[in-house]
């Protein structure tokens, strides 16, 4: 059964263990997945490719799920399907308008296809996931490192001016929760370096034709 919101949340709250419910039941523990989401969306971005049939007069297309500011093109190949691919150069291609790609100098003919690949972000919410659950546990401890700073900058606040009787009088909490934020980041970078660090190897690919619900194509002439 795919992993839930709930399922993230809960998982993370065994990772910190906050027994004296020093954060927020359950807002903190989703601020910090919101941390952890857009790190993944920054670092390990999902990768969509829109695959699009020319007609001899469309060169402008709408991209799906594009995010402003987020979403970055990866390439454009054009024509797709040969045995070696060719790529645009990124003078071939503009973003005119958000979301919309458009061709500058080439127009796709009937029988010729072009594939964008860009990013988009991955989602993180209740009813709403699409993080990979190959990722779920990197994602979790990501969150519970953010998790414990914010513990640890609780317990820091209760300290004395003299830093090291300020560590005695919290019962060592403080060191042990930045240490536990430590371990927690590592596990996260270990699980993306362990997979090459190449963003493919844990990206989604989603193939789609760009098209209307009537059928029609989002295109510009």
């Amino acid at each position: 059964m795919a992993k839930t919101h709930a399922d993230y949340i809960a998982r993370v709250q065994a990772l910190v263990k906050d027994v004296a419910t020093k954060l927020t039941d359950p807002d903190d523990f989703t601020a910090a997945l919101d941390a952890a989401r857009e790190d993944l969306n920054q670092n390990h971005p999902r990768v969509m490719v829109a695959t699009e049939n020319g007609d001899g007069a469309a060169y402008e297309w709408v991209l799906a799920n594009w995010i402003d500011d987020v979403s970055v093109i990866k390439a454009v190949e054009y024509p797709a399907g040969e045995r070696i691919p060719v790529y645009l150069e990124d003078d071939e291609y503009a973003m005119v308008t958000v979301g919309s790609l458009r061709l500058l100098t080439l127009t796709p003919g009937a029988t010729e296809t072009i594939k964008i690949s860009y990013t988009i972000a991955w989602t993180l919410a209740d009813g709403d996931v699409t993080v990979p659950e190959r990722n779920f546990e990197a994602v979790c401890n990501r969150a519970a490192a953010v998790c414990c700073r914010q513990l640890a900058a609780h317990y820091g606040q209760d300290t004395d001016p003299n830093f090291g009787q300020g560590i005695i009088q919290v019962g060592g909490k403080l060191p042990n929760y930045l240490k536990l934020a430590k371990e927690f980041m590592s596990v996260w970078t270990d699980h993306f370096e362990t997979k090459g660090g190449d963003e493919s190897s844990f990206s989604i690919q989603t193939s789609f034709e760009n098209t209307n619900s009537d059928g029609r194509g989002r295109m510009f002439h």
